[in-house]
This record gives C-alpha cells, structure tokens and sequence, in this order.
C-alpha cells in the first residue's frame, strides 16, 4: 500500500502490516505462544465435528494452520488486514498440505464479511497495537455476531513486553507504554502499564458472555534459554520498526531512542540477561 491509500490511512495497527520483518516477527512469536499454551484450542477437551472456527488478526496463519492440522474434521478461516500475511498464509497451508483452512483479506475493525452465527469459536491473539481502547467493545460486539449460541470467544494479550533485569530494556518498555497510551491504545489509567487483560473478563460480561475463563501463561527469554535468540531478534526488529512512534508521541529524539535501543541489545546479549513474557487468555460462552 501506498502512503496515500485511504485503507493504509485507516488500518490502526501500530507497526507495519505489510513488512516482511513483522511478517518474520510474527512467526516466531505465534509459534512461542501457541507452544506455552499447550497448542491451538488445548483448553477445549473436544471440539464438534464440522466445527467452524474464525482466527481473527491471523497475520502469516501460524495458529488456523496449527488448529486445522489438530481438528481436521474442522474449518478453520483466518483473516488478516495484510495481503502480504495473508498471500504466505496460503501458501504456507499448500505446502503443508492442510485443506481445511483458508484465509480471507479483511480489515477487523470493520465489521467482518461473515454472515451471522457462521462460526462456533471465535480466536484473536495479541490485539493490543491493533484495536484502540474505544474500539474493543465494537469489536467484541461483531465477535458476537458471528458467533453461533454456545459459541466460544477467545482473546489472549500480554499482561506486559517483558520483565527482565536490563535497566535499559525496562527503560524501553516504559517509553513503549507511555507512547501506546498516548496513541490510544490499551487501557492504562496513566500509561504505566501494558496490559490488556484486566479489562476483557469485564468487557464479556457487559456483552452478555457466559461461564468466562482465564488462564495465564509465561515465556522466559533468559540469556541461554532456547528461544532467546529468537526474541532477542523479535526485539530488534520490533524496536526498530517502531522508532519513529517514539518520536511522533514526543517522548524522545530520534538520537535518544536509538542510544536506548542499541543499550537494550547489547544488555540483551550479557551472561546474566533474564527475561519473561507473561500472557492471558480470556474465553466466555455466547448466550
């Protein structure tokens, strides 16, 4: 998309949708996720045969691949803003050989092409730098709407971006949420805080869902640690990526974020380096 696209102009997610490193980012984070929470769906004991189930914000379809290769008895649909997530999506499911999944091109704060009471779970991951704070409610509204009766809405977010023992990463995830609270996203009180969560069990209720659920799960990235290679390259490309918000949001210069962004990588690289995710899921039953 160009810069003058009324769609790019519109599409609220924080980084770039259409980057090949966002692209790369995802899939690595998707993976680490799907993985600490015991694979697609692992709190669901058994799901129907012919169960329809919609992956919202799906970026390259590493979750609706996963959940259409354990429920093959099940389709999965996945859609995403991105034409480039989206395109490898497909691409990804030939070659794996998983037909009972497909991907469709779609902007989620919109409301979404389906049909009423098409699907019986509904899936959205990490939608903390795509949906404003004034925008969750609608968007948990046309959630409902596709949901058939019984059906299940299932929302997982961070509770923070990491808590680690470098002065210089702390220092960068304190500017991150001051600068998602100035930008409207996430619902700080002060813009201290990162987390989403707190707030989704509430947000259910007040849409009418039933029995609601929570379950938490964490991610060390210590120094050592299998996947701190690869969060250390999920930081470098995400910190790069959102410089430039730093700086529209007034928080530093582009000379100060960058001296903090390079101190970050290399505290990031010492023996002692600790670090860990924290995530949560939240599910409630459609009345």
């Amino acid at each position: 998309m160009t810069q003058d696209d009324p769609q790019k102009e519109q599409n609220t997610y924080l980084l770039d949708s259409e980057s090949p490193d966002e692209m790369a980012r995802l899939l690595s984070l998707d993976r680490f996720l799907t993985e600490a929470m015991g694979g697609p769906l692992a709190w669901v004991p058994e799901l129907p045969d012919h169960a329809r189930i919609l992956d919202i914000a799906c970026g390259p379809g590493g979750w609706a691949i996963a959940a259409a290769t354990r429920y093959p008895s099940c389709e999965v649909v996945g859609v995403d803003i991105s034409k480039l997530m989206t395109d490898y999506a497909r691409v990804s499911a030939d070659i794996r050989k998983v037909p009972n999944v497909s991907f469709v091109l779609a902007d989620v704060t919109k409301p979404l092409p389906f049909d009423d009471g098409t699907f019986d779970i509904v899936n959205a991951r990490l939608l903390i730098a795509v949906l404003l704070r004034q925008t969750w409610e609608p968007f948990i509204a046309e959630c409902t709407r596709v949901l058939r009766p019984q059906g299940v809405l299932l929302l997982t977010e961070p509770i923070d971006n990491g808590i680690t023992n470098s002065p210089a990463y702390e220092r960068m995830q304190a500017l991150t949420y001051l600068m998602m609270w100035r930008a409207g996203y996430g619902f700080s009180v002060d813009g201290r805080t990162f987390d989403a969560s707190f707030m989704l069990p509430h947000l259910l209720r007040k849409a009418g869902y039933s029995d609601i659920q929570h379950a938490a799960y964490a991610l060390e990235f210590s120094a050592g640690t299998r996947i701190w290679a690869d969060i250390y390259h999920i930081c470098e490309i995400t910190y790069k990526q959102g410089q430039s918000n730093y700086v529209k949001t007034g928080l530093a210069s582009q000379e100060e974020i960058e001296h903090a962004y390079q101190r970050m990588l290399a505290e990031m690289k010492q023996a002692d380096f600790c670090g860990m995710y924290h995530y949560m899921s939240i599910a409630g039953i459609k009345l």
